[in-house]
């Protein structure tokens, strides 16, 4: 629980004392399971400038990938696709190298 603190950026000084104050509290033998302390009914992906929500049932549709050298989120489509109400054709690549692209009116 520490270490997930720790990655999470929570200063050092916040955490002088925690494994006093965790052993006193939760116990040493303590287990915590993902659906403890994680909200499972939603799914949320969220960056400084976008936030993307989706029926946790479908979490497994968004991947990441490394594409042209930048970490993306890529949204397998297979269906019909809506940007705000309005529908959008995607197209598939011609060659392997190229990314299947949505044409989005946005006019």
């Amino acid at each position: 629980m520490k270490r997930l603190l720790e990655n999470s950026g929570v200063p050092e000084e916040n955490l002088t004392n925690f494994d006093q104050t965790f052993n006193q509290t939760a116990g040493e033998r303590t287990t915590f399971l993902a659906t403890n302390i994680a909200e499972t009914r939603k799914f949320s992906v969220e960056t400084p400038n976008i936030i993307i929500k989706a029926d946790p049932a479908y979490a497994d549709l968004i991947e990441t990938r490394i594409i042209d050298g930048r970490p993306c989120l890529v949204i397998a489509v297979d269906d019909q696709v809506e940007v705000n109400g309005v529908m959008v054709r995607t197209t598939l690549p011609q060659t392997d190298s190229e990314a299947a692209v949505a044409e989005i009116p946005w006019n």
